[in-house]
């Protein structure tokens, strides 16, 4: 039998934050190579700042909206003007012009946008 060293123990609410974590980015990743493919030109002109802002706030809105009503998102549709305001969004908060729920109720707006109509 081999004993290990001195490997911590991982709670199991850290193995939940650590999946949860997973999920948001794969989540994330998702909806950023959808946009990335139906957008084309106008992607490769956001700046790498632009892009991780975009990251985060679709990232806080995926914990807000939850995972079926995400789901539903058609995140191909959404325009260049819609990215440049959810960005703009994101920077707001970065300077604590807006909180945190304010941007991302405003987010989710912009992609309930996006709902095929059922």
């Amino acid at each position: 039998m081999i004993v290990c060293g001195h490997m911590p123990e991982i709670s199991s609410d850290e193995r939940g934050r650590r999946a949860f974590q997973l999920h948001r980015e794969k989540a994330v990743d998702n909806a950023i190579e959808k946009i990335r493919e139906s957008t084309g030109p106008a992607w490769r002109a956001l700046s790498t700042s632009e892009i991780e802002l975009l990251r985060y706030m679709l990232g806080e809105s995926w914990v807000a909206t939850g995972k079926a009503t995400w789901e539903r998102f058609s995140f191909s549709r959404l325009t260049r003007k819609d990215l440049e305001e959810m960005i703009s969004l994101g920077a707001s908060v970065r300077r604590r012009e807006k909180t945190e729920g304010e941007a991302v109720e405003r987010v989710i707006g912009i992609l309930q946008r996006t709902l095929s109509p059922t």
